[in-house]
């Protein structure tokens, strides 16, 4: 798969990629601490629908297509499509049974702490 590269297979240049990541801007990384910090104790059904419908949006996946409509919003997961729900439906158990094992791995280890990470200023 060639996905950091344009259609001639020319590589894209480092500095091209960083500023893609970075577009993303400190919304997409509030959200993905917000998600980690979620399912730090766990995932069920619940966190999986909050998650994805809080998730997406971010990546612009819910203006069209199977996600449109996908949100989170007043405490409320709003599916109007059913396809957070399908896609639980496909990979819920074995979704939790590797939360479980993963979890059962790290036992020994301490808790980490799940606080917003320090920023870096940016040159």
């Amino acid at each position: 798969m060639k996905i950091l590269f344009r259609k001639r297979c020319n590589p894209l240049k480092p500095n091209y990629v960083k500023k893609c990541v970075a577009g993303f801007g400190e919304s997409y990384n509030a959200t993905v601490w917000e998600i980690i910090s979620n399912s730090h104790k766990g995932i069920n059904k619940k966190i999986f629908f909050k998650n994805v419908a809080t998730l997406l949006p971010n990546f612009g996946m819910t203006r069209a297509g199977p996600f449109k409509g996908v949100k989170y919003s007043g405490g409320i997961v709003h599916d109007p499509n059913g396809q957070i729900a399908a896609s639980w439906a496909g990979v819920g158990n074995k979704t939790i049974k590797l939360r479980n094992f993963l979890t059962s791995i790290r036992k020994l280890e301490p808790e980490c702490s799940l606080k917003y990470p320090v920023q870096c200023k940016r040159k």
